[in-house]
């Protein structure tokens, strides 16, 4: 597993998300549970294996307040720490309601409830450090991002086997051969995009990020004053994307004296490469493959201006 920090997607497709599907974080979370499990376990431990995407509402707060943003989507929630703290919020909400008398199956607000949503919590950033671009696992140690990088996040082929497999449990069948099957194609899945990654490995230098396609990875290769996009294809080998000068009019110690404002750290956070340039009105950071309309996630901060008299 690397940190990643900087670095981003992919330049086929314009449209990206940070981390595995909704559908599919509920479906291995209850995977390996007994069909004789009592249905109300099964919705907390599937709560917990989705409730880390909770962080969706609170992006107005962050956009609002450089400061918070690690509460952006794939962000707090996403850690080790976060779980922790939502499945405790969760289960005091789960508590009281019970007290209230609105919950007809919380088995009194017990404490083990809390372990469910936790655990349930615990697989979701599992499947999220398997995809790319990884989650920031250990803040409040670290704010960089985790991830083995063996598949994009969402991966459309895992999506499209969850709503298969969420067909047929709605067609009420849901049987030991059906659990074993989607089971046996989601690690044969892991397995094989794990073998092509590692393939992709020994033929490039650089970050190599997947595709929606299995067989097209993106490779970023940071030079002394550049950064450089290449793809990569089995069949085709590398071709050539583009090349981003990292500095315009400045050098790296001028960046130094910025690092640390708020603004820039989010910035940096939510992109994928950064350049900077000197104008009479600031520095100007940009990630131009976000400000090219090249990758679409996240549209939001694509290119911030810093004014050097403050």
């Amino acid at each position: 597993m690397w940190e990643y920090d900087r670095f981003g997607y992919f330049l086929e497709i314009r449209r990206t998300s940070s981390d595995v599907d909704s559908l599919t974080h509920a479906f291995i979370a209850t995977l390996l549970l007994p069909a004789s499990i009592p249905l109300s376990s099964l919705f907390f431990i599937a709560l917990g294996a989705i409730i880390p995407d909770i962080d969706i509402l609170f992006k107005p707060f962050s956009d609002k307040y450089p400061t918070l943003y690690i509460f952006s989507h794939g962000g707090f929630t996403h850690s080790i720490a976060g779980v922790g703290v939502v499945a405790f919020l969760a289960w005091l909400g789960i508590a009281l309601a019970d007290q209230a008398g609105a919950c007809a199956f919380c088995s009194g607000g017990s404490p083990v409830l809390m372990i469910g949503i936790f655990v349930g919590g615990c697989t979701h950033l599992l499947l999220d450090t398997l995809a790319f671009p990884g989650i920031p696992l250990f803040y409040p140690l670290s704010t960089k991002k985790c991830t083995v990088g063996v598949f994009p996040g969402p991966s459309l082929i895992l999506f499209s086997a969850s709503i298969l497999f969420a067909g047929i449990l709605i067609g009420g069948q849901r049987s030991g051969m059906l659990v074993f099957l989607y089971g046996s194609f989601f690690i044969a899945f892991v397995a094989l995009s794990a073998g092509i990654r590692y393939f992709a490995r020994t033929h490039t230098k650089g970050i190599l990020i997947p595709t929606l396609h299995p067989l097209r990875w993106l490779v970023i290769r940071e030079e002394q004053s550049s950064y450089v996009i290449e793809g990569y294809d089995p069949f085709r080998g590398i071709s050539r994307k583009g090349e981003y000068p990292k500095f315009r009019g400045l050098d790296s110690s001028t960046l130094a004296s910025i690092k640390d404002r708020p603004e820039v750290k989010r910035h940096q956070y939510y992109s994928y490469i950064v350049t900077a340039e000197k104008t009479e009105n600031g520095i100007i950071l940009k990630d131009p493959l976000r400000t090219e309309g090249i990758v679409f996630y996240p549209p939001s901060f694509t290119e911030i201006t810093v004014p050097t008299g403050s």
